[in-house]
């Protein structure tokens, strides 16, 4: 299914309101953009509450997650990651620490080189999902030579902001003066990341909040020049239970400790 209208299809909504006017629409352009500026300048530290769930051809796992972002770091817990028990972990840019205290082993080195297979095909909606729970919704910009094998488009009904980054297309869909998804389509391959807006709120920090973000996968475009490839998808969808904006978290959230009788490990293996 052509990624266009996988993006038409994900934003199906209630019947759409009047269609706002050329200049109607420039102004509420202005104004999200100024909000979206605002919000990466005011949001110093954020904390999530999710249950996640991840669905691909050999793999059914669901978990729920606390994310904390402060400064340049990320820090994770679960009650019960990939059925390996409660997990611990702390990202600084490429880097990740982590420890399993029911095995007692622990793992340090780059976070696509966690498990195996490797993520580092997915760096960069890694990046993306990372930046956008920080607060930053708007990709890197730059000359991009990444020539685009599909458009993304809207439903008729639908009005939105559109950009192009150096990795990531965009649109910002708004059901009137009312915005209520971030769509963002790779240059790379068939990838989209859909985050659900739950409510807008232009002049109250932090505008917005989230309510789901659902990242889908095809190999559509692969089977196009390769039949003999058995067509595939993937998903993962992010269910916000608790966001939080601007709190004081407490250090031992950023603090790891990892006892000296824990074995080192090369990885996980997703199974």
């Amino acid at each position: 299914m052509p990624l266009f209208i996988l993006i038409s299809v994900i934003l199906i909504s209630c019947a759409a309101q009047r269609k706002l006017t050329p200049s109607e629409m420039d102004e509420l352009e202005d104004e999200f953009m100024r909000m979206l500026q605002s919000k990466q300048e005011e949001q110093v530290n954020s904390a999530y509450l999710m249950q996640v769930r991840m669905r691909t051809p050999d793999l059914k796992k669901k978990f729920r997650l606390e994310v904390y972002f402060q400064n340049d770091s990320v820090s994770f817990y679960s009650p019960g990651f990939l059925g390996k028990g409660s997990f611990k972990g702390i990202i600084y840019g490429d880097s990740l620490r982590f420890y399993l205290p029911s095995d007692n082993v622990y793992y340090r080195g780059l976070w696509y080189d966690l498990t195996e297979p490797d993520l580092n095909r997915w760096s960069d909606v890694f990046e993306l999902t990372l930046n956008i729970l920080a607060g930053d919704f708007l990709p890197e910009t730059g000359d991009s030579l990444i020539p685009r094998k599909y458009d993304m488009s809207l439903d008729d009904d639908r009005q939105g902001i559109h950009g192009r980054g150096v990795a990531w297309d965009y649109i910002f869909a708004a059901d009137f003066d009312d915005f209520d998804n971030a769509v963002y389509g790779w240059a790379k391959d068939m990838l989209a990341v859909n985050f659900k807006i739950k409510y807008y709120a232009p002049d109250d920090f932090p505008y917005f909040k989230l309510n789901r973000t659902e990242i889908e996968y095809s190999n559509y475009l692969e089977t196009i020049d390769n039949p003999e490839i058995e067509p595939s998808s993937s998903e993962i969808r992010l269910d916000f239970i608790d966001q939080r904006y601007n709190l004081d978290i407490p250090k031992e959230k950023f603090d790891l400790e990892i006892p000296s009788s824990a074995e080192k490990i090369e990885g996980v293996i997703l199974e």
